[in-house]
């Protein structure tokens, strides 16, 4: 037989994993590429594979293919159905790597004179920080847990907008980004680093706003985010655009 991976996430740099494992990580990636006959892995993995002295000949980069129609599936339940604006982060927060504390309080900050906004964080992690704002904001930030896939999936498709937080680690990119934008919602996107990669698609989707993570800005931020919670109500990207902007992270 032929071994052939698909590597979706870094080995050798991942900073979730204990920095003591890094040489025997180093190590089984090595084995990996000389066993496999071809790797399939995105331009960051790529780099990190040739700063690490990691044989890349085997190599094939490409995008992930993981852009879909969710747009029929997700809920177009109008504001004025409901009393709020209802904006879902899913995914896992880590204090380091992923931390919510500038989005949480940007989100309560928030003032929009007739609109009353809430955030359902649809996950686990940093939980010292995530309690010390539901605690303060019980009506805006609203903590669900580690839910199932499937109630996870139900969670994004009946949000208004998606927020999306930023790594630390530019060799990650989140998958759930993918999810996001296939639902054809407004996502708000919460980054620390000028080359974050979430730009690079992020930059190309029409109903995103993108704020770099600075308390010096925190006020500019905030109308920002105001502004673009007030003209985006209701809005939804057609799939067949999306598909063609992203047509390389398609199956197709």
């Amino acid at each position: 037989y032929k071994l052939a991976l698909y590597q979706l996430d870094p080995l050798v740099g991942n900073p979730i994993m204990p920095r003591f494992s890094q040489k025997k990580r180093k190590r089984f990636e090595i084995t990996l590429s000389q066993k496999a006959k071809i790797i399939f892995a995105n331009a960051n993995i790529f780099s990190q594979k040739v700063e690490n002295n990691i044989f890349v000949n085997n190599v094939c980069c490409l995008e992930f293919p993981l852009i879909e129609n969710k747009t029929i599936n997700s809920s177009k339940t109008s504001t004025k159905e409901r009393d709020f604006i209802k904006i879902v982060f899913s995914g896992f927060l880590y204090p380091q790597l992923r931390n919510p504390e500038y989005a949480l309080k940007l989100i309560s900050s928030i003032n929009i004179k007739n609109l009353h906004i809430k955030l359902f964080i649809a996950g686990a992690g940093s939980e010292k920080i995530v309690n010390k704002y539901t605690k303060k904001y019980p009506n805006v930030i609203i903590q669900l847990g580690t839910l199932a896939l499937k109630e996870s999936i139900v969670e994004i498709a009946d949000a208004d907008f998606l927020l999306n937080i930023g790594s630390n680690d530019n060799t990650f990119v989140p998958s759930k980004l993918f999810d996001y934008i296939s639902t054809g919602k407004p996502i708000i996107n919460i980054y620390r680093n000028l080359d974050c990669p979430s730009l690079y698609y992020l930059d190309r989707y029409s109903a995103s706003l993108s704020l770099f993570e600075d308390m010096g800005n925190f006020d500019k931020n905030l109308e920002k985010i105001q502004s673009f919670i007030i003209a985006n109500q209701n809005i939804q990207v057609p799939y067949n655009i999306i598909e063609k902007v992203f047509y390389t992270l398609t199956p197709q």
